[in-house]
């Protein structure tokens, strides 16, 4: 009968190879992620700016994603290659004016902002238009790999510029840190300082315990 008789076929392996890549996109996205959070804490040295870039990051990854649900994109080998990519493109723009914020030398959040504007502005408008032609003349070929990725690179441009240049700048603009604030070389001495106050009173009370 067909007690003993098995099936077989190449759908199987590529099955279990696809579910592979899927976890493996998702698990570089989770490492990507805390990676960029501290290059970000390390280049800005601001944890405030930091979180704000790192939501930028979030929230492109996030469109790109979604833009690939209303295309009715099967995640898949395509679709989890592209997205580990799309990270290295997200960061790039955020890092660029979070940095030039950080290093701004104007006292007020919106000197600091108009100030990266006009210093990265420019040339992060002009990187994005060259990689964006490079991604798009990707639609010109019929192999359906190089057709989805041209998809993601430009769209992923497309959200870097709307997240880097808009949402970024504008909630820099609204709660960006002034001073010291949200510093973390400055954060660091008040506590060291502040630990050297406690350990000096401590010691004082212990003496003064001991000669009375």
């Amino acid at each position: 009968g067909l007690n003993k008789g098995f099936q077989s076929s190449y759908n199987w392996q590529l099955m279990i190879t696809e579910r592979a890549l899927v976890r493996n996109a998702f698990e570089g996205m989770a490492i990507a992620g805390v990676v960029s959070l501290i290059v970000l804490l390390v280049s800005t040295g601001n944890f405030i700016v930091a979180f704000f870039a790192i939501f930028s990051i979030v929230g492109i990854v996030s469109s790109v994603l979604g833009l690939v649900f209303v295309l009715k994109w099967e995640f898949g080998m395509v679709v989890s290659i592209a997205v580990v990519i799309l990270i290295g493109f997200s960061v790039d723009y955020t890092v660029h004016i979070s940095h030039a914020y950080v290093e701004s030398v104007k006292e007020t959040r919106q000197d600091k902002t108009r100030e990266t504007l006009q210093k990265m502005g420019v040339s992060i408008s002009g990187g994005a238009i060259t990689t964006f032609g490079t991604g798009a003349v990707l639609f010109l070929t019929t192999v359906v790999f190089f057709f989805k990725f041209a998809w993601v690179i430009t769209s992923t441009i497309f959200f870097s510029i709307a997240w880097s240049l808009l949402f970024l700048p504008s909630i820099l603009l609204i709660l960006g840190p002034e001073g010291d604030t949200g510093n973390l070389r400055a954060l660091a001495k008040r506590v060291t300082k502040k630990t050297k106050q406690f350990m000096k009173a401590k010691k004082h009370s212990s003496d003064h315990s001991r000669t009375s």
